[in-house]
């Protein structure tokens, strides 16, 4: 993480109350939008939900990190989960892309509303 106190100072809920807006669009999700098209083809439309399910894998480890939820002598074991809960979606994604699964059976590229979400506390 090269840009810890940034990214800290940028997603804070301070600086969000305080009025704080994106100027600069979406470059890092744009970026991963190529990325996308680069390894599977098609338009970024078609890799919505993967981008965005790495997306906030990301920032939640990267905010876990930065709240020392994850304990600094545990930084590189999650970093190591991490990376291997992306291979797995990337893998995944590949093999949906590659026809060897029904789409409908893959939710990271099924829409929203096919995706049941449990009810929490009732």
């Amino acid at each position: 993480m090269f840009y810890r106190h940034e990214y800290e100072l940028f997603y804070s809920a301070r600086a969000l109350r305080a009025g704080a807006r994106n100027t600069v669009g979406r470059p890092a999700r744009d970026a991963m939008d190529q990325r996308m098209v680069e390894k599977f083809g098609g338009a970024p439309e078609d890799h919505k939900r993967l981008n965005e399910s790495l997306w906030m894998l990301a920032h939640g480890a990267t905010m876990l990190i930065i709240g020392k939820t994850i304990l600094p002598t545990e930084v590189q074991e999650s970093r190591a989960t991490f990376t291997a809960a992306v291979a797995a979606l990337l893998e995944k994604s590949a093999i949906c892309k590659a026809h060897t699964c029904p789409r409908q059976q893959s939710p990271i590229h099924a829409p929203r509303s096919a995706i049941e979400i449990p009810a929490i506390g009732n």
